[in-house]
């Protein structure tokens, strides 16, 4: 397990084992999915994370991660018990090949997490929170090297209000 001051990484293995030969190859199987968890459901000052009290956070890419083709990234939302947070518009994660997500100028993405959408955010931005204690996951499919060997983390979840 690799870590950060404010993520886990935890590699796990999506293979199914069988007895036979040719039922497992590891190491195709090892570079498919690395999920990072922020620690312990903490923003960057160590506060934790919580949908209350009209409270934003935003986990903003410079540039997006690094991954081997034909790799992709989401950004997924749950609750204390580690399951997906139940919300009204049946969201559970975002990404940028959502249809409507929005890069910054700089090429850059933001996603947004609240209980409500934030004037000025797209929805496809966006990724709603409960309204108490939260943890995000970054999942990445087809991970670069960079991130196998944990020279690339992402960026830190901040609270923007």
């Amino acid at each position: 397990m690799l870590r950060s001051p404010t993520v886990s990484v935890c590699l796990y293995n999506r293979v199914l084992v069988g007895y036979a030969p040719g039922y497992l190859d590891a190491v195709r199987e090892w570079r498919q999915g690395i999920t990072l968890t922020t620690s312990a459901g903490r923003d960057l000052d160590g506060d934790p994370l919580d949908g209350a009290d009209g409270r934003v956070y935003e986990l903003r890419f410079g540039a997006p991660p690094p991954l081997d083709d034909p790799g992709f990234w989401s950004v997924t939302m749950h609750g204390p018990n580690s399951l997906l947070v139940a919300n009204p518009i049946n969201r559970y994660s975002t990404r940028i090949s959502r249809p409507g997500f929005v890069l910054g100028n700089d090429g850059s993405a933001t996603v947004v997490m609240a209980q409500r959408l934030p004037e000025g955010v797209p929805e496809a931005n966006w990724l709603p929170a409960p309204p108490g204690p939260f943890q995000v996951g970054l999942r990445l499919y087809y991970p670069s090297a960079a991130i196998r060997d944990g020279s690339w983390f992402p960026p830190p979840l901040r609270r923007a209000r």
